[in-house]
């Protein structure tokens, strides 16, 4: 799932999850509901998690808004606007009313399942009839062929693979890091930055943070390699003789720095 559909989903899920007195409704898998605000808009449920009965969480997409209220028929051919939304039974109540019911698409239930693809692999594979040992057995070798080929200089080759791992398993944080060390060393620095950021948001890590420091060390921006450092002592003791290292040395240059600019 894109950077920008998690973002606007989270920006969608913090405004519908409010605590409503009215009535909760309970939906169905399917079903569409309309609200008018300045326009009309439709979301349609298209999964259902009822881990907790009293409080399920309903998964949704949400159309592009319309200025004449949609038909039933309309909904089918409304672009869709918001490809996940989580919603709780809550927002049933407030100002929704159910349009109908009508088949969830593929098209509308992928925003969904890519979705838990990120999020709940384990549920993810269920979902779409998948093995999860399968999978992963998948993702490791498209990840052991990208690094032979990366061992015989074949990068592009090599990114090319461990992408097609993290299509597999987006969790494959040892691919993440492969791919941000090519590109560190082809001095694609900020590129590098942007992969180590990926990685640590799947799992902090002293290794993704050490060389993302690494990389502002080689872009010059030595106050932010230090900070980085810096985090590194506090967060990871264990690596705390490596991350203070870097730290002595960059001290040394911004003192060296300081004394050239006097």
């Amino acid at each position: 799932m894109s950077q920008v559909f998690k973002v606007l989903g989270s920006v969608f899920a913090a405004v519908l999850l409010l605590k409503s007195g009215h009535t909760q409704a309970r939906g169905t898998v399917g079903d569409v509901y309309i609200k008018q605000d300045k326009q009309w808009q439709a979301l349609k449920l298209v999964s259902i998690d009822s881990d907790v009965p009293a409080e399920p969480t309903y998964h949704a997409v949400m159309y592009t808004p319309s200025e004449s209220k949609p038909t039933l028929q309309d909904v089918k051919n409304l672009t869709i606007q918001l490809r996940h939304a989580p919603l709780s039974q809550a927002v049933l109540s407030e100002g929704w009313r159910r349009l109908g019911n009508q088949e969830v698409t593929e098209l509308e239930r992928a925003g969904y399942v890519d979705y838990l693809k990120h999020n709940d692999f384990n549920k993810y594979a269920d979902v779409t009839g998948q093995k999860v040992d399968e999978l992963i057995a998948s993702a490791n070798a498209k990840y052991r062929e990208a690094y032979a080929l990366s061992e015989q200089k074949q990068f592009s080759q090599a990114l090319d693979l461990y992408h097609e791992a993290l299509d597999i398993f987006p969790m494959f944080i040892e691919a993440v890091d492969n791919i941000a060390f090519i590109l560190m060393d082809h001095g694609q620095f900020q590129d590098a930055i942007n992969a180590f950021d990926h990685s640590l948001a799947i799992s902090p890590g002293a290794t993704a943070l050490y060389y993302k420091a690494q990389c502002y060390t080689e872009m010059r921006e030595y106050q932010i390699a230090m900070d980085l450092f810096q985090q590194g002592i506090t967060q990871f003791p264990e690596k705390k003789a490596a991350f203070e290292e870097m730290v002595n040395k960059l001290n040394q240059v911004l003192e060296s720095n300081r004394g050239a600019a006097q």
